[in-house]
């Protein structure tokens, strides 16, 4: 029998792409090097994952670019002095959806509307402030921080908000 090295694998909530792209990459790893046991956990997202691999908690976290570019220039937060970028996994398409017979055709038409961006721990978040603080700038879109996705989806049709911010599995399925 070959002993394991075991590492624990930080996703984000159930329901977003972290969790569905982390189980079978961990899955799949761990088939290809008899080594590993990487052990994949759901978390609070980005925004978790970057303090539980400072304090030892995780050993691989999967962090989305803004957090991270946030994390290592100590942006919002304590700068973070232990952390490597050993990967990049995937690139996600982003964008804002809204019913089909809603009267949205443009982001401009979104000012002052309630919108959901993510879980209030995704990279999501750090990715609104980004468009409210940077160069293009959307001066008044509210960015309501949802506690999981799956809660702010469930909310879109009944009216409570008139957009969501999601990425490709998020729109897809």
């Amino acid at each position: 029998m070959v002993d394991k090295t075991a590492l624990v694998l930080g996703t984000a909530t159930p329901g977003g792409g972290f969790p569905a792209y982390g189980w079978p990459y961990a899955e799949v790893l761990n088939e290809m090097d008899p080594t590993l046991g990487i052990q994949p956990i759901n978390t609070k997202g980005s925004a978790e994952n970057v303090p539980l691999l400072e304090q030892d908690k995780l050993d691989l976290g999967l962090v989305t670019g803004e957090v991270t570019y946030e994390a290592i220039n100590g942006i919002s937060q304590p700068k973070a002095v232990n952390l490597r970028i050993i990967s990049a996994t995937y690139s996600q398409a982003g964008m804002f959806m809204v019913r089909a017979d809603s009267p949205y055709r443009a982001i401009a038409d979104l000012k002052g509307k309630p919108i959901v961006w993510g879980a209030a721990t995704s990279g999501f978040i750090v990715l609104a402030r980004a468009a409210h603080h940077g160069e293009a700038r959307v001066s008044q879109v509210h960015a309501h921080a949802g506690r999981e996705l799956p809660g702010a989806v469930r909310a879109y049709p009944r009216g409570r908000i008139v957009a969501f911010r999601a990425g490709a599995r998020d729109a897809c399925g």
